[in-house]
């Protein structure tokens, strides 16, 4: 399965990041919704600048990875 990239974010851009429960999972009213897996771990990233929204719902394939990379860049988990 092949993938479309859409906007590349760079760590320092990013405000916070939470991890969004249920039912909160599927979505939240302000926030652009970028998901592809339904009933995954989905993430909410808030960034400091943005042309086109500030607030991006994403569900990653691997999470606990996404995790690794976010507190490898200095970005902790609300």
């Amino acid at each position: 399965m092949g993938f479309w990239t859409v906007h590349l974010l760079k760590f320092d851009n990013i405000k916070s990041v939470q991890e969004m429960e249920p039912p909160m999972r599927f979505g939240a009213w302000n926030a652009s919704n970028f998901k592809s897996r339904f009933f995954a771990r989905t993430f909410l990233i808030e960034t400091h600048t943005g042309w086109f929204t500030r607030k991006v719902l994403i569900t990653p394939d691997k999470p606990d990875t996404f995790l690794t990379l976010l507190h490898g860049r200095g970005v902790s988990l609300l």
